[in-house]
């Protein structure tokens, strides 16, 4: 193995590689958590299992995303008309 002067540099500061690139960005949308992806497992298996069809499977998954729109839009709702309660115990 050739010992290249450039990429030790580069692994020597890879704990600046991010900030460099995304020092503007919220990261949530990019780094995703496991509890992320089993909520996701959890709420899509209300909706499949591995017997259906693949036109079964795409009316269920129709379905779920539909759900998602409509909480979304209840959420946004509920949220753009109220206030919020300022007080502290």
């Amino acid at each position: 193995m050739t010992n290249n002067a450039y990429f030790s540099h580069m692994f020597a500061i890879r704990d600046m590689w991010i900030p460099a690139y995304f020092e503007d960005l919220f990261l949530r949308a990019i780094l995703r958590t496991t509890s992320t992806f089993e909520s996701e497992n959890n709420f899509f298996s209300n909706f499949t299992n591995l017997h259906l069809s693949l036109m079964e499977f795409w009316m269920q998954f129709d379905s779920a995303m539909e759900l998602q729109r409509h909480n979304q839009s209840k959420a946004d709702n509920e949220t753009a008309s109220s206030l919020p309660q300022l007080k502290t115990n």
